[in-house]
């Protein structure tokens, strides 16, 4: 298993199904991204779903995957996944 930073056109090719992988945060938490580019004031244009296994929260990240603007690290920041 591989474990990269998160990359937006990775996530969009993962998404579509055009390449094996999945995005997790950076503690491995599975994420379904709702949306690539929503119209937001403060850059925040990525929407997903983080499963915490008994329900799921709404993030809103950054295109290279922080949870905030300023780019300090988060626990929910996103990550890409390849292999098993």
């Amino acid at each position: 298993m591989k474990k990269i930073e998160f990359n937006l056109e990775l996530a969009k090719k993962i998404e579509s199904g055009e390449m094996n992988g999945r995005i997790t945060t950076r503690y491995g938490l599975p994420v379904r991204i709702l949306c690539f580019d929503a119209k937001t004031e403060d850059k925040l244009n990525i929407i997903a779903l983080v499963d915490f296994g008994s329900h799921e929260t709404i993030f809103s990240y950054t295109d290279t995957g922080y949870t905030n603007i300023s780019g300090v690290p988060s626990i929910q920041d996103l990550f890409l996944v390849f292999g098993k």
